[in-house]
C-alpha cells in the first residue's frame, strides 16, 4: 500500500515530458514573447514605409521651394542642435515597443478644425503624392497622413487641413525624434475570420516620423496598423506549427523513451537483485550487465558488493557459532560428567581420585575462561573500523625495544614449570627475541614507521610470541625491512614449525594443535583480523625452520 503511494520514475518522466512540451506554448501565452514580436514586426513595417513616405514628401518640398525660389532657412522650424544630424550619416531607426512595459493610450483623437492655414508649398507637395500613399496603402492596409510643421493634414484621406497638433506623437516628432505609440483600437461588434486580411486585435500602433531639410522640420509621416494578434499569427503559422509540435511530440518521447532505458529499466533490474538477495539467490549478488549509465553501474557493483559480504559475514557467523558451541560443549560436558562422578560417588573414592577430578573440573573451567576472553578480544577487533592511516603510526625501534625489554622481564620473574607440560611441547624457559633493521633506502625516521597503533602492534606481536613459547621455541628473530609503500616486519622462531597439512588452516578460528595444553586456536585470528583494521597484512612464509610470519604494514 506504501509502495502504490508514490509515483513512478516512468510517470515522472512523463510528466517532465509534458512540462517540456508545454513550455514553448507557456513562453507565448505567460511571456507574451510572440506578442510582442508581432508588434515588433508591425512597428518595423510602419518605419519602412514611413521612410520612404518622408524622402517623398522632402523630396516635393525641395522642389517647391527651388521653383518659388523660396531659402530652406526661411521654411518649417528649426530644429535642436542637439538633433541635428549630418546628411551622409546613416541613421536607422529599431523596433522599441513591448507589450509588457509600453502603455496602451487612449484611441486615437479626432482631428480638430483651426483657423491656420495650410502652407501652398505644403498643399502643393502633399497634393502630389497623395496619389502615391494611396496606391501604397492597398498594398499595406497602413493608415498613412502627412502633417506640416504645423501640424496640419497635407495628404490624408478626407482630412486635409484639419489638425493633429494637439496630439503626444506630434508633439514628440515636432522635436526631431522618431516614436512609436500603443493605442486603444475602436473595435466593431463582429470579428473578423482568422483568414482574413482584417486584424482583430484590440491595439493599434502608431509611428511618427519627423521630416527634416537642412536641419529644419518640415512635416512629419504618420502612420498606424493594427498588428496581427495571436490566434491569427498562429493560423497563418498553422502549417509549420503543427511540424513544431509534431516534432516536440516526438522528441519528448524520444526522451521518454531513452530516460526510460537508462534510468527506469536498470532500478527495476536492481529492484529484482534485491528481491533476489532477500530470498538467498546467488543470482542476486552479481552486477547488473547491462547497467547503462556509470552511476548505475557503481550502485549495482555495491549491491553486489553487499550482497556477497553479507553472504560471508552470514556462513562466518553460522561457521563462527557452530565452533563456539563445539568449543564451549566440550569443556562443559566434561565438566558436567567430572561433577556427577564426584557426587555419586564422593564417600567411596580416594582422596588422589577426587583431586584428579577437581583438577580436570579446574582445567576446563580456566580453558573456558580463556576462551572467552578470547572471543571478547576477537569481538572488539571484529567490530573497529578501518583506519586511517595518517590516524596512528608506530616507531617500531621503540615499539620492539620495548617488547624485548618486557619479555626479559618475564623470564626473570615468571620462570617456566615445565612439569605443567608434555615433554618437548611446552614453553621454553629463558626465550629470547632478537631484532634486526635492513639498511632502508630512506631516512630512518620515516623507514621504520607504520601505519598501526603502538598498543595493537603490541597485541599482535603477543599472539605470536605465545604461539612460538606454547610450540616450544627458544629464539624468536624479528627482521624489519622498509619498502616503497610500507615496512615488513619477518618473525620467525626455531620452533618444531607448522606441517604442510596445517599451513592453510592455522588462521581459521578454533584451529590449534595444543588444545590439551590449553591452546584456544583465537590466537592467529585475532592478530589478522587486527591487522586488517590498519590495512595490514599477515601470511604465513615457508620455512626450512620454525614458523616465519610476514606482517606487511603500511607506512606511518
Amino acid at each position: 500500500m506504501i509502495l502504490q503511494r508514490h509515483l513512478s520514475i516512468r510517470r515522472i518522466l512523463a510528466l517532465v515530458s509534458l512540462l517540456f512540451l508545454l513550455l514553448p506554448v507557456g513562453g507565448i501565452y505567460f511571456l507574451r514573447i510572440y506578442e510582442s514580436a508581432l508588434l515588433r514586426q508591425t512597428e518595423s513595417e510602419l518605419i519602412s514605409q514611413g521612410a520612404f513616405v518622408a524622402a517623398i514628401y522632402q523630396h516635393e518640398i525641395a522642389d517647391r521651394l527651388t521653383q518659388q525660389h523660396l531659402p530652406v532657412s526661411r521654411y518649417g522650424l528649426p530644429l535642436a542642435h542637439a538633433q541635428r544630424q549630418k546628411s551622409n550619416a546613416l541613421s536607422p531607426i529599431f523596433p522599441q515597443l513591448d507589450l509588457a512595459k509600453d502603455p496602451i493610450h487612449a484611441a486615437r483623437p479626432q482631428p480638430e478644425y483651426t483657423r491656420d492655414t495650410l502652407d501652398p508649398v505644403a498643399s502643393l507637395a502633399g497634393t502630389q503624392i497623395m496619389p502615391v500613399l494611396q496606391e501604397a496603402q492597398r498594398v499595406t492596409l497602413s493608415g498613412i497622413k502627412v502633417l506640416d510643421y504645423q501640424g496640419l493634414v497635407v495628404a490624408g484621406a478626407h482630412e486635409k487641413g484639419l489638425s493633429f497638433a494637439q496630439v503626444e506623437e506630434f508633439q514628440a516628432s515636432r522635436q526631431g525624434k522618431p516614436v512609436s505609440f500603443l493605442r486603444a483600437r475602436r473595435m466593431s461588434d463582429t470579428s473578423a475570420a482568422l483568414g482574413s486580411t482584417s486584424r482583430n486585435a484590440n491595439i493599434n500602433v502608431f509611428v511618427a516620423l519627423p521630416i527634416t531639410l537642412q536641419n529644419r522640420l518640415i512635416g512629419v509621416v504618420w502612420l498606424n496598423r493594427t498588428p496581427m494578434d495571436l490566434p491569427q499569427a498562429l493560423f497563418w503559422k498553422r502549417y509549420e506549427l503543427g511540424w513544431t509540435v509534431l516534432s516536440l511530440v516526438v522528441i519528448a518521447i524520444l526522451i521518454a523513451r531513452l530516460t526510460s532505458l537508462s534510468i527506469t529499466r536498470p532500478i527495476r533490474a536492481l529492484v529484482e537483485k534485491t528481491r533476489l538477495i532477500t530470498q538467498g539467490d546467488p543470482q542476486g549478488q552479481e552486477p547488473l550487465h547491462a547497467p547503462i549509465t556509470r552511476e548505475v553501474a557503481e550502485l549495482s557493483d555495491n549491491i553486489a558488493q553487499m550482497a556477497r559480504t553479507l553472504q560471508q559475514r552470514s556462513a562466518y557467523i553460522q561457521n563462527f557459532t557452530a565452533h563456539i558451541s563445539h568449543e564451549f560443549k566440550t569443556p562443559l560436558t566434561a565438566i558436567q560428567g567430572s561433577v556427577e562422578l564426584l557426587q555419586d560417588n564422593l564417600a567411596e573414592m580416594p582422596p588422589a581420585q577426587q583431586q584428579h577430578f577437581l583438577n580436570n573440573i579446574a582445567q576446563d573451567t580456566d580453558r573456558l575462561g580463556r576462551l572467552v576472553s578470547r572471543l571478547l578480544e576477537l569481538t572488539r577487533v571484529d567490530l573497529m573500523e578501518k583506519i586511517d592511516r595518517s590516524a596512528q603510526t608506530a616507531d617500531l625501534r621503540g615499539v620492539l625495544h620495548e617488547l624485548v625489554a618486557s619479555q626479559k622481564d618475564q623470564s626473570h620473574a615468571n620462570p617456566v614449570q615445565d612439569d605443567l607440560w608434555p615433554e618437548g611441547a611446552g614453553p621454553a624457559q629463558d626465550f629470547q627475541i632478537q631484532v634486526h633493521f635492513e639498511a632502508p633506502a630512506l631516512g630512518e625516521q620515516e623507514a621504520f614507521r607504520a601505519a598501526i597503533a603502538p598498543d595493537s602492534l603490541h597485541a599482535v606481536l603477543a599472539h605470536l610470541i605465545e604461539n612460538s613459547k606454547q610450540a616450544g621455541a627458544q629464539t624468536m628473530t624479528l627482521t624489519v625491512t622498509p619498502q616503497a609503500n610500507g615496512v615488513w616486519l619477518d618473525v620467525q622462531d626455531d620452533g618444531p614449525g607448522i606441517t604442510p597439512a596445517n599451513q592453510n588452516a592455522v588462521f581459521t578460528p578454533f584451529f590449534t594443535t595444543k588444545r590439551q595444553q590449553g591452546g584456544t586456536g583465537l590466537g592467529l585470528s585475532i592478530t589478522q583480523a587486527l591487522l586488517e583494521r590498519y590495512h595490514g597484512k599477515i601470511t604465513l612464509l615457508d620455512s626450512t625452520t620454525g614458523a616465519h610470519f610476514r606482517l606487511m604494514l603500511l607506512s606511518g
